[in-house]
């Protein structure tokens, strides 16, 4: 048996290391790290197995443990609408207008 059979497997204990440096070793931005850190906070052992089988999306998760709020629809609308271009928002209208219209007659 060689020396490299006896390793232990890297496990993801980052503790001592900064945030940046963590981020860079999992190969994830800094918001991540502080979100799967506040995620491990909340003892949801449910979601976290969750996302570490990718399963489910570490926002998801945050969301389902009340440590994110919820985007309704109406807040993903106006997010949209917010980052659309003056013309998208003008496609956009157009194309609701003309089914409002067909719907009326």
């Amino acid at each position: 048996m060689s020396a490299a059979d006896t390793r232990p497997a890297p496990t993801a204990n980052l503790q001592g290391l900064t945030v940046k440096q963590a981020a860079s070793i999992m190969n994830v931005s800094e918001r991540g790290v502080y979100d799967a850190r506040r995620l491990i906070r909340s003892a949801r052992a449910d979601l976290i197995a969750e996302v570490e089988a990718g399963r489910m999306s570490l926002n998801r998760a945050l969301m389902l443990a009340g440590e994110r709020a919820l985007r309704s629809g109406l807040a993903a609308l106006r997010n949209a609408w917010s980052r659309a271009t003056p013309d998208e928002r003008a496609a956009f209208l157009a194309e609701r207008c003309a089914e409002d219209l067909g719907k009326q007659s």
